[in-house]
This record gives C-alpha cells, sequence and structure tokens, in this order.
C-alpha cells in the first residue's frame, strides 16, 4: 500500500471512531459528529470489493461489488451507525444497501443489503469491507458558514 493511502486509511479510521466513540442512545436524533464536525454522509469515491472467495474445492461465497456512491447516516444502535446508498448499491444487485460502521473495533466496515431506515427489518450483511479498501470511503462533512 502506498504510504499516501495508509495515512488516509488511518486518518479515516481516527476520525469514524472519535465520533463513534462518542456517547450517543441508540435512538437519539442528534447529528453524528467528527473533528467538531456534522457529518451528512460517506462518499465511496471508487468500486470496493466485498467478500472474499474460498480456496479451490470449499463452498463459493458471493463476491459483490460496491459502487461508487453518497450514502447517509440513516439509524444507529448500541453496535454502530447504518449508512444508506442513496442510488443503486451494488454491481450484481440493484437494490438499496449502505455500509454499516461499527463502534468497535475502529476499522470495521460492513456492507448490507436492505433499507437501514427500518430497524425491524433483517439486514443481510455481504461482507467487511478490506482495510485496503477503506482510503476510497470518504467522510462528508456538512459545510461550515463563515464567523463575522
Amino acid at each position: 500500500m502506498r504510504p499516501c493511502a495508509a495515512i488516509i486509511s488511518c486518518l479515516l479510521s481516527l476520525g469514524v471512531s472519535t465520533a463513534l466513540a462518542q456517547s450517543r442512545s441508540p435512538d437519539s436524533k442528534s447529528p453524528l459528529i467528527i473533528r467538531r464536525r456534522e457529518v451528512t454522509g460517506l462518499i465511496v469515491t471508487a468500486p470496493i470489493s466485498v467478500g472474499s472467495p474460498l480456496p479451490p474445492g470449499l463452498p463459493t461465497v458471493t463476491t459483490y461489488t460496491v459502487r461508487p456512491n453518497r450514502l447517509v447516516p440513516v439509524r444507529q444502535d448500541s453496535t454502530g451507525v447504518y449508512f444508506q446508498a442513496e442510488s443503486a448499491f451494488a454491481e450484481t444487485r440493484g437494490g438499496p444497501g449502505g455500509l454499516f460502521v461499527r463502534r468497535a473495533p475502529v476499522d470495521e466496515i460492513y456492507a448490507y443489503r436492505g433499507d437501514g431506515r427500518y430497524p425491524k427489518i433483517y439486514l443481510p450483511f455481504l461482507g467487511r469491507v478490506q482495510p485496503a479498501d477503506l482510503s476510497k470511503v470518504r467522510i462528508q462533512f456538512k459545510s461550515q458558514q463563515k464567523r463575522k
């Protein structure tokens, strides 16, 4: 991995961990805050491969390619925050989906299929985003107004 990508990946992990470490009630409607700025979503800047094929001779596991997309936070629970994709999520499936960012351990992001806005609906997880692909996920902040 290039040094620049490693640094960006570490900064992203640190920023997400700082936000998720804050004490928040699971049903809180308060905004997600990272580095004293309100998070409005995540942006996937390049395709991300989710799931890993097993060695030959073992059962096959489907791998998915997450499309570049904008994701908005839709809900949170005691384990993490759900970000829902605004358009078609994966290349092999045109349906809804998103990313789930765990509170601990810090650098675990999972892709899920379904609509994360409904807490009573089961969301099947497709797999973990590999650490090398974390640099393809960017945090989008609410624009700050200039102070006079």
